[in-house]
């Protein structure tokens, strides 16, 4: 295998939206879960009204690629923006969550 097989600028690879939809649900349930765990069973205090509201975003931002966007191969442009959102809102959450 070449190193120069690997970086391939030519080739414009395309997520599929099918793929990144369903891991962001994925996602959404795991924090979900995980805030509640957090918060109900171990009785930690945070601000969780908050943690919420930022995963409703995301769940908004999901429901918004499912359904608005309607190519089924998506961009990289379209991939990295909603990837970068699913890392600022990992951060928030962690910030949140702090203790």
């Amino acid at each position: 295998m070449n190193l120069s097989t690997l970086f391939r600028l030519e080739e414009n690879l395309q997520l599929d939206k099918k793929t990144l939809v369903s891991l962001r649900y994925i996602a959404i349930f795991g924090q979900l879960l995980a805030i509640n765990i957090v918060y109900v069973y171990l009785n930690l205090t945070f601000p969780i009204i908050e943690s919420y509201i930022i995963i409703f975003i995301g769940l908004s931002t999901n429901l918004y690629l499912q359904f608005r966007i309607k190519s089924n191969q998506l961009k990289d442009i379209y991939a990295s923006l909603f990837l970068i959102y699913d890392l600022i809102q990992l951060s928030a959450l962690l910030y949140l969550t702090r203790s």
